[in-house]
């Protein structure tokens, strides 16, 4: 199993990997040093890739083209840096998975995966909890805002982009192949991690597509919240959680300063996550808690609001924990996940990084506060409130998984020089 990038990239594919292993299959989990000790923390064999995500995104020049210069310049910066190591990530996984059965691709991890799976001759089973799969339901992952179309013409446009763009940005580091996530040449199976309940699976999707439900990685055994955290929770009433996860910022004092101004004028009490762009302060006031690594799982279902950056994972959680999600998109899919919460009824408009003030920030606060609760109701969502997302649909389907990965793994498939299937020449 590949899962590389940042710790949303990374996360999902732990709680896939501890399904199999309870399944009584052996997972080596290939990923960067970022997170080497979470997979082993989760008990999972755990192969390095001796590169640091979280340093290459510290790099100044990096954070600035993430931040304020455009979401084009952004993903041309985050595919250069995937780029630059492509080579050793696809020699690491290669080394990984010789003597496996199959090799499971998480979207970070597709190119070494793909690399692997074809240089050994194994089937690839690709996980991906972004849609990037062309339909006439809804926009492409990196074109939320435009509009449907004639029957959903524009959709469909709009996803074909999104998925050129994910590829142009990989084909250096596969040269020789054609687009990968293309079906027709390509008939891999195809997993989204993604809950029916908040996306239907599309009924003009091809065959091959399995939509699991969302994957959810439970804290590793033996973990404790801290007790300094655990106090703030019972002082008062439940904390709205703002976080970025494994976002960096240019200028995370004045950040964190706008979020405290938000928190004054809301009238609210918060916890707040470091994250990778180190937020923090030394005068916090006592209605304010600052924490580092604590599960989205155990946090979330513990506060009355969430904001955060919209990753596909942390989105999932917001849900699960039932509570309205502020997203503040950066770039990638997360502006999309902003537009499918607000229209789901589930949160505010997001709020783009751009446009974050600490005004904006505290009505949004106000706005959430205004939907009141989101947690699950026990009937079916599909035509009822959509703000009734419920924990158990949004549960991944392990045996879904197991059963598809297995199917997968019997017998070998060989690949002529052309990247394709020998069954398929």
């Amino acid at each position: 199993m590949v899962a590389t990038g940042s710790r949303g990239d990374v996360e999902p594919y732990l709680a896939l990997g501890r399904a199999l292993v309870a399944a009584g299959h052996r997972v080596s989990f290939v990923t960067t040093s970022d997170f080497v000790n979470l997979v082993a923390r989760c008990g999972l064999g755990v192969v390095e890739i001796p590169i640091s995500v979280r340093d290459r995104l510290a790099d100044p020049d990096v954070r600035r083209d993430l931040q304020q210069r455009g979401p084009i310049v952004a993903f041309r910066t985050l595919a250069t840096l995937a780029r630059d190591s492509a080579q050793l990530a696809a020699e690491v996984a290669k080394e990984a998975a010789a003597g496996s059965d199959v090799v499971v691709a998480g979207l970070g991890g597709h190119q070494p995966a793909l690399a692997a799976a074809r240089a050994l001759g194994l089937p690839l089973v690709r996980a991906f909890n972004v849609p990037l799969t062309p339909t006439a339901a809804y926009p492409g992952a990196l074109f939320p805002n435009w509009p449907a179309g004639p029957g959903g013409l524009l959709n469909r446009v709009s996803q074909v982009l999104s998925r050129r763009v994910v590829w142009t940005a990989n084909r250096q580091s596969l040269r020789g192949w054609t687009d990968p996530f293309e079906l027709s040449r390509y008939p891999w199976l195809l997993l989204y991690g993604i809950s029916p309940s908040l996306l239907p699976q599309p009924a003009d999707w091809p065959a091959g597509i399995v939509q699991t439900g969302f994957w959810f990685n439970p804290p590793p055994e033996g973990w404790r919240p801290p007790e300094k955290l655990l106090a703030f929770f019972d002082e008062g009433p439940a904390p709205v959680y703002i976080g970025f996860g494994s976002m960096t910022d240019e200028a995370p004092e004045q950040t964190i300063g706008l979020v405290l101004d938000a928190v004054d004028m809301s009238g609210v009490r918060a916890v707040v996550s470091s994250g990778w762009a180190g937020l923090g302060a030394t005068d916090l006031p006592d209605t304010v808690q600052l924490v580092g690594d604590v599960p989205h799982e155990w946090l979330f279902a513990r506060t009355s609001t969430v904001v955060h950056h919209g990753g596909a994972g942390t989105t999932a959680a917001g849900l699960r924990a039932g509570v309205p999600s502020i997203i503040v998109p950066f770039h990638g899919d997360q502006p999309f996940w902003g537009r499918v919460i607000h229209e789901r009824g589930l949160g505010p408009r997001p709020l783009p990084r751009p446009r974050l003030t600490a005004v904006a920030l505290a009505e949004a606060l106000r706005n959430a506060r205004n939907l009141g609760c989101v947690r699950p109701q026990p009937e079916s969502v599909r035509g009822s409130d959509p703000r009734t997302v419920s924990a158990k649909q949004c549960t991944p389907s392990s045996a879904r998984f197991h059963t598809a990965t297995d199917r997968c793994g019997r017998g070998r498939h060989g690949w002529d020089d052309a990247g394709h299937t020998l069954d398929q020449r």
